[in-house]
């Protein structure tokens, strides 16, 4: 496929450095990279404010950084490998040396979370805050460069009244000057490797040098220099925190001008523009995992926005063939047939690529948190699969998790877990005889609000702590608005701050109370008590049990009492969610179904099934129902997800769903795919992810993964090798595959 592309014997080393780099080169570096921020740090001058001090490091570090250039690079900017582990001990000595207190979480709040934590075995960051998904406003730089936001934000601090956001305002300004002088070492670097280059690669290398003389400072001039600038800048974004999941926002759009006017001036021709977008896109697949690229929709004025840009694109990724950037493309009544054609083609590649989004229920989503028109405008999938107005918002996806069948097993078991430990901060009050059904569902609802309550109050708690004493200058000044309030992104600066939720595990809690209000209160075979302990046993000696509640309705089978008991769930998690949104407070909680591969991981740890899971098995995955459940094929699982409240779940919602090998090899194929998507957004769908490869075919890789290096597949929001994935993961996402998931 790369011989589509001008220069493909380049871009063929590119790709397999970066394939031999595992895709994640950006993480070698990150350690160094904090390390220097750190020392910088611990030696600037303490009368000033944290803001200023970490701006101040921030430009340091990128005056003193290694920049590289490699070889065949057509674009400045890269990260450099170092010695792993040695930075991480400077980084931890230098900030002992700033006398940070410890952060503090209110006792009554931690016994609350100590209690969720201690009831089943998971990770210790589902309370907290999650570095990267920053999708900046690369608009902003393009049009305005960082010289205009550096004297944005030194006018906002002369004019602030209040010292603390004169003061953040003033860090922004030296940590965007600081980028300006990154792209400035990058020119000399480039115009020092031109002087003994040859001819050609020396006119590569002075026109690299001349970009970087220019942007991101200025205005990008050419198309060239619009993806110098936006690289630079995103590679600038990844080495102040962390690059993971890191977003590219709307480039088709943002980059349509500048590609546009040099094709018709003559500056570029066509291939020589698909050759520099696909050295952007391998930088960009050598950074790190989770980076969204949204292509399509619709315009501002709500006209078919794919333009031969668009096209471009995705002719590029089809070439690739990598895992990264993921590739988000929004999806209308509107488009041409020639274009859902590519589309079809992209996906049959069997790379997971690319997600589709509707962009009616997408717009209906921002404009349920209410959005106006123009922000609006801006709609991007920020990382795996969050709906954000793109250099407006920041958007901490993992802010926190909520394993919600521990809150019906809680509320089933009287306040204890398997072992007999009572959690009373998570049920104050145990348990009472519930003589209803609705009084058990409320007290499973009252529970689950308490965990969202305590881990969402842990968070706030937390972006306090980080905004006072760990503030990023250079990210909040590029993102908009900031730079004129003169707060840090976790101060309140940006326009909009969104912490997503996650509700793990909903729709076996769905199952489990179906089979619950069918067994126990309808049909009255089995009291509440002797199905917990069945449950808690696995069924040992219970078979018959476990039988008649794997029979009783499940979500993903078009069943009206399956899924009306899952849009009860879902709506009583999204109550949950929204009750922690106040007036006074600028974080707004969304709820979202977003599992990656945890769903995997938590199954083995999660509380009992009580909807008939095997012990260890699998949670349901995203949206979409628990494998062994989904027995009417995918048209019916499509059916039931598009009755879920899609609109109130912006932080994520995909659907997986998986096509029979080569369906997508003739036009009939592509007619049924295209209508049972297009049929799945009309009836309420969002997001659907697809998967084309055959179970055979990762079988094989499974028995031989040497055979199989580069397998891609779709996992939850992004790609990844076949190979890289757990024996659990591919055990569960061939089983998937299996069932049509």
């Amino acid at each position: 496929m790369l011989e589509v592309i001008q220069g493909f014997d380049r871009i063929a080393r590119l790709r397999a450095w970066s394939m031999a780099e595992g895709q994640h080169f950006g993480y070698q570096d990150h350690a160094r990279r904090q390390a220097l921020i750190a020392r910088e740090l611990a030696a600037s001058d303490s009368g000033l404010s944290m803001s200023e001090r970490w701006g101040l490091a921030q430009a340091a570090m990128m005056q003193k950084i290694e920049v590289a250039i490699g070889p065949d690079d057509l674009f400045a900017g890269h990260f450099c490998p170092n010695i792993p582990g040695t930075w991480d001990e400077a980084r931890d000595q230098a900030l002992t040396t700033l006398e940070i207190p410890p952060l503090v979480i209110d006792p009554g709040v931690m016994a609350k979370r100590d209690d969720w934590l201690r009831a089943y075995t998971v990770p210790d960051w589902i309370g907290g805050t999650c570095e990267g998904h920053h999708t900046v406003d690369f608009h902003a730089v393009l049009t305005q460069g960082a010289v205009a936001l550096v004297t944005e934000a030194e006018a906002s601090a002369a004019n602030q009244p209040e010292a603390g956001r004169a003061a953040a305002s003033r860090g922004m300004a030296v940590a965007l000057r600081g980028l300006i002088t990154f792209a400035e070492r990058h020119a000399a670097a480039a115009a020092r490797l031109a002087e003994s280059a040859d001819a050609a690669r020396s006119s590569e290398l002075c026109r690299m040098a001349e970009s970087c003389r220019h942007v991101p400072g200025l205005p990008a001039r050419s198309f060239f220099e619009a993806l110098q600038s936006v690289w630079l800048t995103y590679l600038a974004v990844g080495m102040m925190e962390s690059p993971s999941a890191n977003s590219l926002g709307t480039l088709d759009r943002l980059l349509w001008p500048y590609y546009q006017r040099d094709l018709e001036s003559g500056a570029i021709t066509e291939d020589e523009a698909g050759e520099m977008l696909a050295h952007f896109l391998l930088k960009c697949g050598s950074y790190a995992e989770g980076q969204a690229l949204t292509l399509g929709g619709l315009d501002e004025a709500e006209h078919d926005a794919f333009n031969d840009l668009t096209r471009l694109f995705l002719r590029v990724i089809l070439a690739l063939e990598m895992p990264e950037p993921i590739v988000a493309v929004r999806i209308h009544d509107g488009m041409q047939a020639a274009d859902l054609d590519l589309l079809a083609r992209l996906t049959a590649a069997g790379n997971g690529k690319p997600s589709y989004y509707s962009e009616p229920r997408c717009r209906a989503m921002l404009t349920a948190r209410g959005t106006p028109p123009a922000d609006i405008a801006r709609l991007s999938i920020n990382s795996c699969m969050g709906v954000v107005a793109s250099g407006k918002e920041l958007d901490d996806m993992w802010a926190a998790i909520v394993l919600l069948p521990l809150a019906l097993e809680l509320a089933v078991a009287d306040g204890r877990v398997a072992d007999g430990t009572p959690l009373p901060e998570l049920v104050p009050d145990g348990r009472a005889e519930y003589p209803t059904f609705d009084a058990l569902f409320k007290a499973y609802q009252q529970i689950a609000t308490s965990a969202v309550g305590c881990l969402t109050s842990h968070y706030r708690q937390d972006i306090a702590y980080r905004a006072s004493y760990y503030p990023n200058p250079l990210i909040s000044g590029l993102l908009d608005n900031c730079r004129i309030r003169g707060l840090d992104r976790y101060a309140g600066g940006p326009h909009y701050h969104s912490a997503v939720v996650e509700g793990f595990g909903w729709a076996n809690v769905s199952d489990a109370l179906v089979a619950i209000e069918t067994l126990v209160y309808q049909r009255r075979v089995v009291t509440l008590p002797r199905l917990l302990a069945a449950a808690r046993a696995d069924y040992a000696g219970q078979e018959e049990l476990r039988r008649q509640v794997r029979a009783c309705p499940k979500y993903g089978n078009d069943d009206p009492v399956a899924d009306d008991m899952a849009r009860r769930v879902l709506n009583g998690f999204i109550a949950a969610v929204n009750a922690q949104n106040r007036p006074d407070n600028h974080v707004s909680f969304r709820a979202s179904l977003h599992t990656l591969n945890l769903h995997v991981s938590m199954g083995a740890c999660a509380p009992v099934g009580l909807d008939g899971r095997p012990y260890g098995a699998p949670l349901n995955k995203q949206l979409g129902p628990s494998v062994w459940a989904a027995l009417s094929g995918p048209t019916a699982v499509l059916a039931s997800a598009a009755r879920m409240p899609t609109d109130e779940l912006p932080g994520g919602q995909a659907l997986d769903i998986s096509l029979p090998a080569g369906m997508l090899d003739h036009a009939a194929g592509r007619g049924r795919f295209w209508a049972l998507m297009q049929g799945y957004f009309a009836l309420g769908g969002a997001d659907l992810q697809v998967n084309t490869l055959p179970p055979a075919v990762l079988r094989a890789a499974q028995a031989d993964p040497s055979a199989h290096p580069n397998l891609i597949v779709r996992i939850a929001g992004y790609s990844e090798y076949f190979h890289k994935l757990s024996r659990l993961a591919q055990d569960d996402l061939i089983a998937r595959i299996e069932a049509g998931l």
